[in-house]
């Protein structure tokens, strides 16, 4: 999905006017095609499940800002317009897809995603919200649980810290913490993955930063060991690559790609017998402005490789 960006050596000068601002409502194409750590069980609200080893996801999402803004962070609450998801299942499974997936796309017809960003462009938080849903009990939960993880890694990319004061001083800075770099866990990710940001190259108000890290990260599922105590089952040794495009003057996020490769590290349980796959992004924002013709998603598939 990537495409090659061949990025300039970083100018000297201080670039300004790198700072979010969210002041009206802006339409993304998200598309994030995720080879998954362990596989993934997508329940129906019906008492039927699929588990999938892969997912293609596309989102059609309108973000519009909500509420008043606070002292430290801005609620943005984002739309569901239209998702296509593509999805590969366990060779068991294969033949019992779609009807999942369309089940889950009907429930997300209402739904939102809420979020909170720091002025600086961190994502604090993301909540699945206003599913529909014949009950409520705790299958209902886990599917909701299961969509979220799998909407945050389409929603990532907006995960995008900018320098104190909107000023790069002619310097890097870093970002701990991306949201790139997690994990579709429901007990969340433990490790540190620093992220490099720097300006590549200026064009007029639209700035090209590059974004690359490496670190050992994981999901926070444990095992017991040996002398009763607990440790993290798996980790990865993680690598992020890409760039985005972020317009000075509208204060926006253009553009953002992404790669992310996670090896299972030594300690790992997974790499037992050598034979774990890693765990992959290949991740895609992209504005959609008025002029624009409007995206293209079709019906949910399922995949086959």
């Amino acid at each position: 999905m990537l495409l090659a960006l061949a990025l300039a050596a970083a100018p000297a000068h201080a670039v300004d006017g790198l700072a979010w601002t969210w002041d009206a409502p802006r339409r993304y194409l998200l598309e994030a095609d995720v080879y998954y750590p362990s596989y993934q069980v997508f329940p129906a609200e019906e008492n039927r499940e699929v588990r999938i080893v892969a997912t293609t996801l596309r989102v059609d999402t309108t973000c519009a800002p909500y509420g008043k803004p606070a002292k430290k962070f801005v609620e943005v609450r984002c739309a569901l317009d239209d998702i296509e998801i593509a999805a590969l299942p366990l060779a068991a499974d294969a033949g019992r897809v779609v009807t999942v997936l369309d089940e889950i796309e009907r429930v997300l017809e209402p739904a939102y995603l809420q979020i909170e960003f720091n002025y600086d462009g961190r994502v604090r938080s993301i909540d699945l919200e206003g599913i529909s849903t014949q009950n409520m009990n705790d299958r209902i939960r886990r599917m909701e649980q299961t969509i979220r993880l799998a909407l945050v890694r389409a929603f990532a990319p907006f995960d995008l810290a900018l320098p104190s004061g909107g000023a790069d001083d002619g310097r890097p800075w870093t970002h701990d913490g991306m949201l790139a770099n997690g994990f579709p866990s429901l007990v969340g990710s433990v490790g540190s993955v620093p992220v490099d940001i720097a300006v590549a190259r200026t064009e007029g108000t639209l700035v090209t930063l590059s974004t690359k890290g490496q670190g050992v990260a994981g999901p926070g599922e444990t095992v017991g060991t040996p002398g009763g105590g607990e440790r993290i089952a798996n980790t990865y040794a993680m690598t992020l690559s890409g760039f985005a495009n972020f317009d000075t003057a509208a204060h926006a996020l253009v553009a953002r790609q992404y790669r992310v490769v996670g090896t299972p590290t030594a300690s790992s349980l997974k790499a037992e017998g050598g034979s774990s796959a890693p765990y992959t992004q290949d991740t895609r924002l992209t504005l959609v402005r008025p002029t624009d013709p409007p995206p293209q998603l079709g019906p949910n598939t399922e995949r086959t490789e």
